[in-house]
């Protein structure tokens, strides 16, 4: 099987776990280029319920150097940067004073009506956003635009909180000028070559630098006064995570 096909059926499946495997797959051999055949994956089930890995069997693939392997490691994982931040999101919330209006799990009612549109879904009420559906969403319109699979774990997940609350754009303009490159908001090979040549001995140092530079933005807002103490707390919290 492909292994993109399959990571896209994992994905649509709702598998962010498995499809994030052989995502890391893709990435360790997209470097170098193999010889037909050299891939030859096989099917290792996973649990009772049939999920399935990718494996690389053959042992005449090209080996990672330690720096290459440290980096594969070290990727941004999903679930566990969405599993911290949508805790942080909270639940469902309606004020008038929120500029995100409607909002359940961190999606505004807004997003979840586009979602559903784009999927040719029924409209639904955001308060009835299940957890599963608020990931995939997260996934398909934050972490993709972010590339977070391809960068170091702490500063996927400090980005990704960015673009949580201010857009993925947004949050690639504001990490591409703390690197002094132009803010085009696309994350680009120079973009995440220069991300990784901060995080040379750790990404933690330059993870809590993003963090410190948001937490002084949200608490310059127009609306820290309702909210900004929050943000900051918000961005505490992902400090505390950052190991």
């Amino acid at each position: 099987m492909n292994l993109r096909f399959a990571a896209n059926i994992l994905d649509k499946n709702g598998d962010y776990k498995s499809a994030d495997i052989v995502d890391d797959l893709l990435i360790k051999t997209a470097a170098s280029p193999l010889k037909p055949g050299i891939l030859q994956p096989a099917l290792k089930p996973l649990s009772p319920t049939g999920l399935t890995q990718t494996q690389v069997i053959n042992p005449n693939l090209p080996k990672l150097s330690p720096q290459q392997m440290a980096q594969v490691e070290n990727k941004g994982n999903f679930d566990k940067s969405i599993d911290l931040l949508i805790k942080l999101e909270g639940g469902k919330t309606d004020e008038k004073t929120d500029r995100g209006g409607k909002t359940n799990l961190g999606i505004t009612q807004r997003e979840f009506d586009a979602w559903n549109k784009k999927n040719n879904l029924p409209l639904k009420d955001v308060f009835e956003i299940d957890n599963q559906t608020a990931k995939q969403i997260f996934k398909e319109g934050y972490w993709n635009i972010i590339k977070g699979a391809e960068l170091p774990r702490n500063i996927a997940t400090a980005i990704l909180s960015d673009a949580l609350l201010s857009g993925p754009q947004d949050s690639i303009k504001f990490v591409q000028k703390m690197l002094g490159l132009k803010p085009d908001g696309i994350m680009g090979p120079m973009t995440v070559s220069k991300i990784w040549e901060k995080s040379k001995t750790s990404d933690a140092e330059f993870a809590r630098a993003i963090l410190n530079k948001q937490k002084e933005i949200y608490l310059a807002d127009e609306q820290s006064k309702i909210y900004g103490q929050g943000w900051a707390n918000r961005v505490d919290k992902i400090k505390d995570e950052i190991s």
